[in-house]
């Protein structure tokens, strides 16, 4: 199931608007958490790289809570592909974490964050190298 809770569910679409928009500063921020299941996210991205302007990391958790982002390689995304995907057509922009945690009995919120910000930038470095 792909977003629901947006008006733009695919990584097309958001490069639709941007290419509508016409303006050298208007690209896409790629959230992973949002797109990963479109399944034409991986070829699309080559159409118009240089409108890729960030890519936000966090991972998915099943059964899916729209509050919960969950600790990369905790989940289902595949951080190391998609990252790969978005290097191979020439992004070599930031890579932010996208966290939040709220109304669920493990959140993040509740431990403590300097660790879960190295734990997910190992995690982020291990994707990489396996992706």
């Amino acid at each position: 199931m792909l977003n629901a809770e947006t008006a733009i569910w695919t990584y097309g679409q958001a490069l639709d608007v941007v290419q509508e928009v016409g303006r050298e500063n208007v690209g896409v921020c790629l959230d992973l958490w949002n797109v990963w299941q479109d399944p034409d996210l991986v070829p699309r991205l080559a159409d118009a790289p240089d409108r890729l302007f960030l890519l936000q990391v966090s991972d998915w958790r099943t059964p899916r809570s729209r509050m919960d982002r969950r600790g990369v390689g905790t989940g289902d995304i595949p951080v190391g592909r998609l990252l790969h995907a978005a290097h191979g057509v020439g992004y070599r922009g930031p890579w932010v974490l996208e966290i939040f945690s709220d109304n669920v009995p493990d959140s993040l919120y509740e431990t403590d964050l300097d660790d879960l910000l190295r734990t997910n930038r190992t995690a982020l470095e291990a994707a990489w190298r396996t992706g």
